[in-house]
């Protein structure tokens, strides 16, 4: 792997010099990100004067990304990523509409926490042994294993969005919808297209998401946290579709009649786990006051009288890093980089521990607008990168 002509040592001081650092600067990041304290000056003197240089690859790989050197300048080649250790499976013995219902209920509280991901495998599984089912079970009980399987296809089709593998979310989402067709329940199609415009916006198809929920307001649900869900999300739509400031005060009322419901939602069952609440209503409207398309639009000022009315609970982890995100995004457009780069590495570690890909890709975006700055060569801005390239890669850099 190393030439024994070849001073990597001088490589590594000229690439740390040319970003400002110091070798304290560097060992920080370094051992930080190895959790190794043991990292001094001295050990990256002997680096650089005396070319005693780590030996490991993964060691000089991040080196290479932090200093921002090609790998070769190190002397190794990419590493590839390992396999993925298999999750431990859970299965259904047989289908039972009410325990496959309870099953699922609890599927979903989990995920509202943290994260089902490594139970993805043996959720399909389910929806296979609906689906097979279906054509043998009695007409009585057809309408009720349709009915699950619909409510299925739709919480896959979530954990594919929160990966960000949209083409698997719309392929679950455009079936739940034929089944909800099939079904002929108009709360069923609100919801199917609530949730299949949820996955166009994250994909970034605007135009598509909003079409959707403006479809599922037509059908004129019967659930308040239903409609309020819509009305939120319709808003933070046209808030990022937004060209002018006609379209951003649409998005605006759009969230003011989302808001006039929240009272009412709370006192109704959440039959459906769409948890439209206060909590996450501050939260996208925050969203929508730094997500216009037209700079202009944006007001961080506006996001944070939002956000103080968003209760802190690192409990909820995936609402705590979308938080974080969005704070994130507010540091960075009143310019204060160190903050949003504090704050992005926060919601990095906690979107990594969900796998939720969705954060992930909001702060990796914000992680290149930072690089632009200023403050793009400082060692906390490599670091969020390497932290970035960690959960991307859980075992790449393991």
């Amino acid at each position: 792997m190393q030439a024994t002509n070849v001073d990597y040592g001088a490589v590594i001081r000229e690439a740390r010099m040319a970003k400002g650092w110091s070798r304290a600067d560097l060992a920080e990041v370094y051992g930080r990100f190895f959790h190794d304290d043991s990292i001094s000056e001295d050990t990256i003197r002997m680096w650089e004067d005396y070319n005693k240089v780590p030996k490991k690859a993964k060691r000089r790989q991040v080196l290479a990304f932090l200093l921002d050197l090609p790998v070769a300048a190190l002397g190794i080649e990419s590493l590839a990523s390992l396999a993925l250790k298999a999750p431990d499976r859970f299965t259904i013995k047989g289908i039972d509409v009410a325990s496959a219902a309870t099953k699922l209920q609890e599927y979903k509280t989990l995920n509202h926490a943290s994260t089902v991901g490594p139970l993805l495998t043996d959720i399909l599984g389910t929806i296979h042994d609906i689906h097979d089912e279906i054509p043998y079970v009695s007409a009585a009980k057809r309408t009720q294993f349709l009915g699950l399987l619909c409510d299925y296809q739709q919480f896959v089709a979530g954990l594919y969005r929160d990966k960000s593998q949209y083409d698997e979310a719309l392929f679950y989402q455009n079936k739940a919808y034929a089944v909800a067709k099939t079904l002929n329940d108009p709360e069923q199609l609100a919801l199917v297209l609530w949730r299949r415009g949820i996955t166009y916006d994250c994909q970034g198809n605007l135009e598509a998401a909003i079409a959707d929920f403006l479809a599922a307001q037509r059908y004129q649900t019967k659930s308040v946290n239903l409609q309020g869900a819509i009305w939120a999300s319709l808003g933070h739509a046209q808030a990022h579709n937004a060209k002018d400031s006609s379209e951003h005060k649409a998005a605006l009322l759009s969230f003011d009649r989302a808001e006039r419901l929240l009272d009412r939602a709370q006192r109704e069952p959440d039959d459906y786990f769409i948890k439209f609440n206060v909590e996450g209503y501050h939260l996208n409207r925050a969203s929508a006051w730094i997500g216009a398309a037209d700079k202009k639009l944006r007001s961080p000022d506006r996001a944070f009288e939002a956000l103080t009315l968003v209760p802190v609970d690192e409990n909820r982890k995936r609402r705590y890093a979308f938080s974080a995100y969005v704070q994130a995004r507010c540091w960075f457009e009143m310019g204060d980089y160190p903050i949003a780069t504090q704050l992005a590495l926060d919601a990095v570690t906690i979107a990594g521990e969900i796998q939720s890909h969705v954060n992930v890709n909001h702060i990796a975006d914000l992680y290149q607008e930072l690089r632009e700055t200023s403050y793009g060569k400082s060692p906390a801005v490599a670091e969020l990168g390497l932290q970035l390239i960690r959960v991307q890669n859980p075992s790449l850099l393991a």
